[in-house]
């Protein structure tokens, strides 16, 4: 990556108040913060015994649900909208081979599927598609 330039300028995070070199390049890439200027800033902290700093499974996970409780609640889907999937047409179809349920969980999957599909969250097709991804099981823990 070619750098093109390069600018200071004052970062903040909440209280706290920084000021830090940014570098300027040719083509993409991600943003990234300094480590020196992300401790600075207080978004990253670095030692033991140091509380950790909300991340996005925490904030999704704990703090939007408690802030805005209607949302987060049940199975919804979205009524007065039609969803549009865009497809590449260059793109070739993939039907991927059907992986085998245990029988043991076979019961416990079919009742998924036909509680989604009496919530109208998925649908049923008749006859064969062009585009296949298979049911993938990962038992949870507490059953």
């Amino acid at each position: 990556m070619d750098v093109i330039g390069t600018f200071s300028c004052e970062v903040s995070a909440g209280k706290n108040i920084t000021n830090s070199e940014f570098c300027l390049i040719n083509g993409k890439g991600d943003s990234l913060l300094r480590r020196d200027t992300a401790t600075e800033i207080g978004v990253l902290k670095i030692g033991i015994g140091v509380p950790a700093v909300n991340t996005c499974s925490q904030i999704i996970g704990e703090i939007l649900p408690e802030k805005y409780p209607k949302v987060f609640s049940g199975v919804r889907k979205p009524k007065d909208r039609a969803v549009e999937l865009h497809i590449d047409l260059n793109v070739k179809p993939v039907a991927q081979p059907i992986r085998r349920t245990l029988f043991s969980l076979s019961s416990k999957v079919e009742e998924k599927i036909q509680e989604l599909i009496n919530l109208d969250i998925v649908e049923s097709i008749a006859g064969p598609t062009l585009r296949v991804n298979p049911v993938v099981v990962v038992p949870k823990s507490e059953g």
